[in-house]
């Protein structure tokens, strides 16, 4: 695959104004071939996820998602997501989530980062970049 392909960063949060300030905040600085999507839920999300690769269209290769969400748990979340493309990279966004949780997800989905409410958007934006060096190194492999 060629560098710099398209893809897309999902974030999924029942709060709208979480999702709007994180799309702004990427928005400043995410290279033009990442799209972002939300999603108000995990199901939602998860929907989304399986439309893009059905379409063949830009995969999820990164998430961001909250813990503490009706109907589907953030954990349950990205366990799910995990079946859907286990290459994508996973931040768990919480303010909630115990540690015990946070060790299952690290296990069992290959999450890369946690992060908590409020989080520090120069980290966000920190291992955003981190993420997307990875992907665009594994996609020129």
């Amino acid at each position: 695959m060629e560098p710099n392909r398209s893809y897309t960063l999902l974030i999924v949060d029942d709060d709208p104004l979480i999702l709007d300030v994180l799309r702004i905040q990427l928005e400043n600085f995410l290279p033009d071939h990442i799209t972002i999507e939300r999603a108000s839920s995990g199901d939602e999300g998860l929907q989304l996820m399986k439309d893009l690769a059905q379409e063949g269209l830009s995969p999820v290769e990164i998430i961001i998602s909250d813990f503490f969400m009706p109907g589907l748990t953030g954990t349950e979340f990205l366990l799910r997501a995990h079946v859907v493309n286990a290459a994508s990279k996973k931040i768990l966004l919480t303010g909630q989530a115990d540690e015990a949780t946070v060790n299952k997800i690290l296990e069992e989905t290959n999450l890369f980062h946690f992060m908590t409410k409020p989080w520090n958007s120069q980290e966000l934006q920190k291992t955003i970049g981190d993420f997307i060096l990875k992907i665009e190194n594994r996609q020129a492999h």
